[in-house]
């Protein structure tokens, strides 16, 4: 069950001009067809956020039980877009390691995603489009986890 914090953070996410919404005929548009880039990869930024919080918590439930304190957004965090993908990239390495650890717990095997090697030099879009990638990749693991830790308990 979601808090009423972020729900409402989901809510107004998929309200950003930037936000990517599904149309009845299958195509993905933005909320705001006239979005510009920094508005579109604004609301990726703080759907990625969200979904990044909402692990670090499927995390620590796993580790301590249903039981255990929630974690948000931290006030200071940063506010610029660099700075946000920096956070971003910071803490999935974070979860990535804890899911490492998790995975030795349960004889499973975790390897950390890894981004096709570029010449490119990053861009804000490059390392949204990697930070997304990494998201689904964990999200697996997270997936397998909740099956075993679910199994366990009945």
């Amino acid at each position: 069950m979601a808090s009423k914090a972020i729900i409402d953070r989901i809510e107004a996410q998929a309200a950003m001009p930037g936000a990517a919404k599904k149309n009845a005929d299958g195509t993905t548009t933005t909320v705001d067809p006239a979005a510009t880039e920094k508005q579109k990869i604004d609301a990726r930024l703080e759907d990625s956020e969200i979904k990044t919080e909402l692990m670090v918590n499927q995390i620590l439930s796993i580790n301590e039980g249903s039981e255990a304190n929630a974690v948000s957004k931290k006030s200071d965090a940063p506010k610029d877009t660099a700075g946000r993908l920096t956070n971003q990239e910071k803490t999935m390495d974070g979860i990535e390691a804890q899911l490492q650890d998790l995975g030795t717990r349960y004889d499973l095997v975790y390897k950390p995603y890894e981004a096709p090697k570029s010449s490119d030099a990053p861009t804000d879009k490059s390392r949204m489009d990697a930070i997304e990638l990494r998201h689904k990749h964990m999200n697996r693991m997270i997936k397998r986890l909740i099956t075993l830790v679910e199994s366990d308990v009945t």
